[in-house]
């Protein structure tokens, strides 16, 4: 099992935030399923948001799980579904639309203009992201239980986005055991062009 350390657990185990759930992205194996569960099979190795407390026994809906496939990497699939996998998919990718017009206009490079109106919309900044900044729009436990399908929606496209190689994997990874959560904890830091922890514990 890997779970991504992330600003929310630091939040949590310092006490500035009233809820007590960490693992909020995690990577594992699948021991059971559910009766009407269809595409997600006992053994199966997946990635998902969860809301637990680094349990080695998790449940979590099927509709949230992506399965990984040959030739993934597992510590790179624990970082995708918080950086990724939220409102900052299509934000980032609107604004960069927005910004570059406002700029062309205030401007007033026409041929620019004429230009950046060619180029494709699907380029994807991820610059900001590597470098720890957070485009996180709401609270993610409130995503996670009101807006399911959504949350669902953005990590599939993520994935995609992902084995495309049109967007990275979250790094430089440093993997640590369990016992060294805590060191983790302390250890993290907001600063840009800092490295994603995983949590290794079963």
């Amino acid at each position: 099992m890997l779970s991504g350390v992330n600003k929310e657990d630091v939040l949590v185990m310092d006490g500035a935030d009233s809820l007590t759930t960490v693992s909020h992205e995690i990577y594992g194996g699948v021991v059971q399923k559910g009766v009407n569960v269809e595409d997600i099979n006992v053994g199966d190795r997946v990635f998902d948001f969860s809301a637990d407390r680094l349990a080695t026994f998790q449940t979590v809906s099927a509709s949230m799980v992506q399965k990984a496939e040959q030739g993934d990497v597992p510590e790179e699939l624990a970082t995708l579904p918080l950086a990724y996998a939220t409102f900052g998919i299509r934000i980032t990718n609107n604004l960069t639309r927005v910004l570059e017009t406002n700029c062309i206009v205030r401007s007033f490079h026409r041929d620019r203009a004429k230009d950046r109106s060619k180029a494709p919309g699907s380029t994807l900044d991820t610059l900001p992201t590597s470098r720890g900044a957070s485009y996180l729009a709401f609270d993610v436990l409130d995503l996670y239980r009101q807006k399911e399908r959504l949350l669902s929606d953005y990590l599939l496209t993520a994935t995609s986005l992902y084995r495309q190689k049109l967007i990275p994997a979250i790094g430089p990874i440093e993997k640590r055991n369990l016992a060294d959560f805590n060191k983790a904890i302390a250890a993290f830091t907001y600063a840009f062009a800092t490295k994603k922890t995983v949590i290794k514990y079963i």
